[in-house]
């Protein structure tokens, strides 16, 4: 029986001559890839042996260049929010009602895989009859598949023979740049059988088996379309090679391709806000942008705080654990490229145009702002403090198995490592030439960054909540009050009591701003004196030299005497979340537990 969202047979037409389609249908199907990084999962029987595990990247060879490719693993209909509105009705109505917690996986491709205006990916459902296609989106043609196509039965095996038969969307771009699509009926037929095609070959391992399919389009009128198709699937490796072709055309091969060399940008701080007091602020709208199948809102809820990379903000979703890359245009924000890193986000850090994200897997992964995987590396355990900038092509990373790491952005190579602490690290700051480092028990920790010499240790009763450092001074949030240490000692210039628990810390100018459980209070970096006090905000960001801070129903710009220099009001619907704010070149943007985005800014 048909979902309410199912392509009815009774109701399917033709939209477009079949010819619009020939041309292009074969890259959008051949559009799996290869893993450099394996494990296989245990959906899907037999066939889930063939698929890459969560957060692998591979690479290969497309008509449009060698395109980056990455592999999601999610519970659950949620991993079908990642297609555009219209798609996601179409194929989720070809889910019985008790298929709402079958995995699946999802490969996010680069843009050379892709057409324009569309972000390329691919689903398919891995449960207990194999591995089912259910769309591939942003590629020459779209297609989706109601119920998917069985690309790999749970029992396959050399000789396995099984067909699969339902209602297909096709859609794309046409020769004049309008989209087009179509509604066909789709079966198709698979034999799988020891590596045999010469074009395959080169491709082949041990454990690899080969597919055989036809798939037959079928309008309400006119001929049929018949693709043929064959594919290398290699164990924990999803499909490393394919090469097909619709009947009368000629074959397009599809193949691994070693991973290609990434440059990389390091670059400065954000710039300095030019007068803030005179921004605007206003809700801002998030969405997939496609040029096929149209604009579909997006909602994103923050793991941890965003980050800016380039001129892009980056975005961990809670919900997803995707990484998004939103760029800003006149409409709002777009998503300009889909990441997944594998696992869940546990920190991140940005330097120009670099972006370095840790993982749950215990993963530490490169970023260029184009959304480029340009290394991935393990680290003894997780890391969940952000990792920063640390003199020339290097970002500092501190761990919770008590390590400080220098590791180069262009490789991923560690500088040096400095055992630190047996307790785990949790907050890291950059003063100079030194990391400092803090772990769960109240130790601190500072490293040279030039050989990873330990300079100076020192303990306390309370561990360290937050820290923040310039070249002259380290500041440190400890229960309730805030010190000031000699960076080069390590000693105590002086400790102001502040009264009540501690969030964060900002430098601003000669100040150091303490986020509190109850108010934010302003010391004199120089003596410890308290400047002003100002009403609570739960967060707050700074260029270091202004202020900017959400809480209640507004965000404000706080002037050096504690006063408002500007207030902007934050939307009702944001009321009641937790909010994060990040400081871009001339604006500061505003995520909320809610999926609320505001700019405020020029």
């Amino acid at each position: 029986m048909p979902g309410a969202g199912q392509v009815s047979r009774r109701r399917r037409r033709r939209i477009v001559p079949a010819a619009v389609l020939c041309g292009v249908v074969a890259v959008g199907t051949l559009a799996l890839v290869a893993a450099t990084d394996v494990r296989a999962s245990t959906a899907g029987g037999a066939a889930a042996a063939f698929t890459p595990r969560d957060g692998t990247a591979g690479w290969s060879q497309m008509p449009g260049g060698v395109a980056q490719h990455e592999h999601r693993r999610a519970p659950g209909l949620s991993a079908l929010f990642a297609l555009p509105e219209t798609a996601y009705e179409i194929a989720v109505g070809g889910y019985p009602a008790d298929a709402v917690s079958v995995p699946h996986w999802g490969v996010y491709s680069g843009p050379e895989a892709g057409r324009a205006g569309g972000i390329p990916r691919e689903l398919f459902s891995v449960g207990g009859d194999g591995i089912r296609q259910i769309a591939a989106i942003g590629f020459p043609t779209d297609s989706v598949f109601v119920p998917g196509l069985l690309v790999l039965p749970a029992d396959v095996e050399r000789g396995a023979e099984w067909s699969s038969e339902g209602d297909s969307v096709w859609a794309g771009l046409g020769a004049d740049g309008m989209p087009f699509s179509a509604l066909y009926a789709y079966s198709a037929d698979s034999t799988a059988r020891e590596p045999e095609d010469p074009a395959l070959a080169p491709y082949a391992e041990d454990g690899c088996l080969e597919t055989a399919s036809t798939l037959t389009l079928t309008p309400d009128e006119g001929d049929d379309l018949i693709y043929r198709q064959t594919s290398l699937w290699c164990p924990g490796e999803g499909v490393v090679a394919s090469t097909g072709a619709v009947d009368g055309f000629e074959p397009v091969t599809i193949s691994h391709a070693e991973e290609p060399h990434v440059a990389i940008q390091l670059g400065g701080r954000v710039p300095s806000w030019q007068h803030p007091e005179h921004w605007d602020a206003a809700p801002v709208a998030a969405r997939l942008a496609d040029s096929v199948w149209g604009d579909t809102a997006f909602t994103t809820t923050p793991a941890l705080n965003p980050v800016m990379v380039g001129s892009r903000l980056a975005v961990a979703d809670a919900n997803s654990a995707d990484l998004n890359l939103f760029e800003e245009d006149a409409q709002g924000l777009f998503v300009a490229r889909m990441l997944g890193p594998g696992g869940d986000v546990t920190a991140m850090g940005s330097q120009g145009e670099v972006l370095i994200v840790a993982t749950s897997r215990r993963d530490l992964i490169a970023y260029t702002a184009r959304g480029d995987r340009v290394w991935t590396r393990s680290t003894p355990d997780l890391v969940v403090t952000a990792p920063l900038a640390g003199g020339a092509n290097c970002f500092v990373v501190a761990g919770l198995d008590g390590s400080v790491r220098l590791v180069d952005a262009a490789t991923g190579e560690d500088r040096w490592v400095a055992d630190v602490s047996a307790d785990g690290l949790e907050t890291l700051a950059v003063s100079g030439s030194l990391a400092v480092a803090g772990d769960r028990v109240g130790s601190l920790a500072a490293v040279d960054l030039t050989d990873g010499s330990v300079v100076w240790t020192g303990a306390d009763d309370w561990k360290a909540d937050a820290l923040a450092a310039d070249a002259e001074s380290i500041f440190v949030a400890r229960d309730d009050g805030i010190e000031r240490l000699d960076p080069v000692t390590g000693a105590t210039l002086w400790k102001t009591g502040v009264g009540t628990g501690l969030d964060d810390l900002a430098i601003v100018g000669d100040l150091v701003v303490a986020q509190t459980w109850e108010d934010l209070v302003a010391m004199s970096a120089e003596d410890g004196g308290i400047r002003w006090r100002a009403p609570r905000a739960t967060a707050m960001t700074s260029d270091g030299t202004s202020l900017v801070a959400a809480g209640g129903s507004s965000i404000r710009l706080i002037g050096s005497d504690g006063t408002d220099a500007a207030t902007w009001p934050v939307p009702a619907e944001s009321l009641g979340s937790y909010r994060y704010l990040t400081a871009a070149t001339n604006a500061v943007w505003m995520l909320d537990g809610k999926a609320g985005i505001v700019k405020v800014g020029r």
